[in-house]
């Protein structure tokens, strides 16, 4: 939960375009107040000069909310409530103000005006990301597990850049037996939010996951699989000719590969280290548009993957996204890669992932309307 008036809401510059001194005067006040409260934590001496901004420009509302933020984070959640409560006919009444009255609605444990106050705020700005997390949140804590993943899947198709609906969903998959979908949303919120307490947690998860998936029974023979499902339907299913469903052509692309890596490499029972994942991620991507998978399957995450391994940054990558899983694998491949990775990072900070309406990826995409199996 953030400060509104620095996000996004005024720039300074607005008021001195309007000329007004008064205005001027309150958006000074709401600085200093915003730098009380994040450098100081001087929340009452903050709370007073919201009020005198309050006072200098009545017809906006963001003073007020921060006024109420102020009483959230020293938990005065009552309070709190009490002056959102009556900003909420005010037509700048935006997703934050919901999603703070919500979430002290939550703190409060009135489990239903929380949930009644996301669900409005959510048919009111249906786009943002930041309400279908903590409604989700709220069904996670009640017990819904279902129910929290869709509102977090909900909050990743509508609102594709914003991060938490990711980790959350990741976090979910990961520890399942659909950990596919986890590896798929931990990467793309790795990509969002990289430099974070989260982003460390998820990359181990990313790293743990697919060594679990790999199944060496000889250095010839062996399987791969991500997902449950995919492999049960393959004992079910013999029509070869039927469309499978993407799981199920993403295992066996995978498992095509990793069977070609070990007979050549001959390295059954040998643990799979950044290195080795990272080439056969890359034999797989290669026969992955080899055989024209990515127009039956678009995917924004496997276009990217095969944009990094055209400029030669994907063994760079990788070591970045699993870092974590084996710190010192890392550490000792950067003793004798450090210009290769510094210049990886250089080009992927100007040329990150991005995500849009119409170039996004979430697990929907492949059930509605394209197989039967209503739970795949």
């Amino acid at each position: 939960m953030k400060s509104l008036l620095l996000i996004s809401i005024f720039a300074v510059g607005q008021f001195f375009l309007l000329g007004q001194n008064h205005k001027e005067q309150a958006y000074k006040y709401g600085c200093e107040a915003i730098r009380l409260m994040d450098e100081e934590k001087n929340y009452q001496q903050a709370i007073k000069l919201l009020r005198k901004a309050q006072a200098l420009d009545e017809e906006n509302i963001v003073y007020s909310y921060e006024i109420a933020y102020a009483y959230f984070v020293q938990k005065d959640y009552n309070t709190a409530i009490k002056l959102l409560k009556k900003l909420q006919k005010n037509t700048d009444f935006n997703e934050r103000f919901y999603r703070l009255l919500g979430t002290c609605y939550d703190l409060t444990e009135d489990t239903k005006k929380a949930e009644k106050t996301y669900l409005d705020g959510i048919e009111i700005y249906p786009l943002a990301g930041e309400l279908y997390t903590e409604m989700g949140g709220l069904q996670y804590r009640k017990g819904n597990i279902d129910r929290a993943v869709n509102y977090w899947e909900r909050g990743i198709q509508n609102d594709p850049n914003f991060a938490s609906n990711y980790y959350w969903s990741a976090k979910m998959y990961l520890h399942s037996s659909e950990p596919i979908w986890g590896v798929f949303y931990g990467e793309l919120f790795m990509n969002l939010e990289r430099n974070s307490n989260r982003t460390a947690e998820i990359s181990k998860l990313l790293y743990d996951t697919y060594q679990d998936a790999f199944h060496a029974e000889s250095d010839s023979s062996g399987w791969f699989s991500l997902s449950e499902r995919a492999r049960t339907y393959r004992l079910l299913v013999y029509d070869e000719q039927e469309e499978i469903p993407f799981q199920v052509a993403y295992n066996e692309a995978f498992e095509n590969k990793y069977l070609q890596f070990l007979q050549k490499k001959g390295t059954a029972h040998e643990k799979l280290d950044i290195g080795k994942l990272a080439s056969i991620q890359t034999l797989f991507t290669q026969y992955w548009f080899d055989h024209n998978y990515h127009t039956r399957f678009p995917n924004v995450l496997l276009d990217w993957h095969k944009e990094l391994i055209a400029n030669n940054y994907f063994e760079a990558y990788h070591y970045w996204l699993l870092a974590k899983g084996s710190p010192e694998a890392f550490e000792n491949w950067i003793k004798t890669h450090h210009w290769e990775f510094s210049t990886f990072m250089a080009w992927f900070k100007n040329h990150p992932l991005e995500l849009t309406e119409q170039k996004k990826f979430h697990r929907l995409q492949y059930i509605e309307g394209n197989h039967s199996l209503e739970d795949f």
